[in-house]
């Protein structure tokens, strides 16, 4: 057992020894009746509502018992993951912060890789354009001028030019591209879900809000493809 600015901190160990997980013979036999128990009269029914009652009340007091050993666990575990926080939080940041340089550095090349590509082809293509053009030019000279109309109507043969990212691999660190989605336009999003373009999955009821709203207005809730339904419990 721990002490800590005057606050009792029981331990896992010691809150296990703590838990008694026999039922009493009393609880044991209200809760066989209940199962058992059938309501067919008003008199099964006060019996029903009495045993209701005792399992509840019960109930109530053992939870208030095992929520102080779970109180216990908790702290426990909330002293364990301020722990872990306080070790692996330098190893985070320093590693978010190579990364980014990482990232900052193989997009820079990227695109210096890309505009290469884009100078080389454009290279290439022009010299397929002179090639065709001299040699359309041949063709002419040779008497020839339906050859050579016909060879200047062709789109010149141009292999597609790509240039080769260079490897800077360290084995066990690589990168890649995580594809993730933002909406938007919330309406346009509805309007394609209603028209059956997008999966319904896209647009997830919000449930919290709809059954506040269901408590709040109960039958006078009337809103176009939601019900508002009740469902009764006892209360003991």
């Amino acid at each position: 057992m721990e002490k800590t600015d005057s606050v009792v901190v029981l331990q896992p160990t010691d809150l296990v020894q703590r838990i008694d997980g026999e039922l009493s013979g009393t609880d044991k036999d209200r809760i066989a009746l209940a199962k058992s128990l059938k309501v067919e009269s008003s008199e099964t029914c006060i019996e029903a509502k009495e045993v209701y009652k005792y399992l509840k009340g019960r109930m109530k007091s053992e939870k208030q018992r095992l929520d102080m050993i779970c109180g216990g666990f908790h702290s426990a575990w909330k002293k364990a993951c301020e722990f872990r926080e306080k070790i692996l939080s330098p190893y985070l940041s320093a590693s978010d912060d190579v990364s980014g340089k990482i990232l900052m550095y193989d997009e820079a090349e990227e695109l210096k890789r890309l505009e290469k590509e884009r100078v080389l082809q454009a290279e290439a293509q022009k010299q397929a354009d002179d090639n065709q053009l001299s040699e359309a030019e041949h063709l002419q000279s040779s008497g020839d001028p339906e050859a050579a109309e016909a060879l200047l109507n062709e789109d010149p043969a141009v292999a597609q030019v790509v240039v080769q990212k260079e490897q800077s691999q360290v084995k066990g660190v690589s990168s890649r591209g995580n594809w993730y989605a933002r909406v938007t336009s919330p309406a346009e999003l509805l309007k394609a879900v209603a028209e059956g373009k997008v999966p319904a999955q896209a647009m997830i009821p919000n449930m919290v809000f709809l059954n506040q709203q269901a408590r709040s207005l109960q039958s006078a809730m009337n809103w176009p493809g939601v019900v508002s339904e009740k469902k009764t419990s006892l209360a003991g």
